[in-house]
């Protein structure tokens, strides 16, 4: 399965600065060597919601910044988006998206958490105030 990336940072975020200028080209690079569609957007704030022309539901996903998401690609086309997947970020048993440890932030950390996302769909059902993911290979 394929995914589309979507790397949001923030011009008031000193870190998503940084990323920018230390990172980010060569994360975009690799990316893009491996054929793996990837956008790059650059808010104002860390309040600002992504533009309008990306799906509104990404926004849900954004809870901290730099925020690197991933989206099945089929989904992305066709607008019906269920599954996005948080670099180094987890939904919490509240439903909110928190920072996990993991990967490194850099090309090589990206291309690994890339390597380890399901490589088919993914059922995920909720029940309660937790979710139940089923993963299907």
């Amino acid at each position: 399965m394929s995914y589309t990336i979507v790397i949001v940072t923030a011009k008031t975020c000193k870190h998503c600065v940084k990323f920018r200028g230390d990172t980010l080209p060569g994360v975009i690079d690799a990316l893009k060597s491996r054929n793996i569609r990837v956008y790059d957007v650059y808010l104002p704030d860390m309040r600002t919601p992504l533009p309008q022309d990306y799906p509104a539901v990404l926004n849900d996903y954004v809870a901290f910044v730099p925020a690197i998401l991933a989206v099945p690609t089929q989904q992305w086309k066709n607008g019906n988006i269920s599954n996005v997947y948080v670099f180094n970020g987890t939904r919490s048993s509240k439903g909110e998206i928190v920072a996990t440890k993991g990967y490194p932030l850099n090309a090589d950390g990206i291309l690994a958490w890339y390597g380890n996302l399901p490589s088919t769909s993914e059922k995920v059902y909720t029940s309660g105030s937790y979710r139940v993911e089923e993963r299907v290979r």
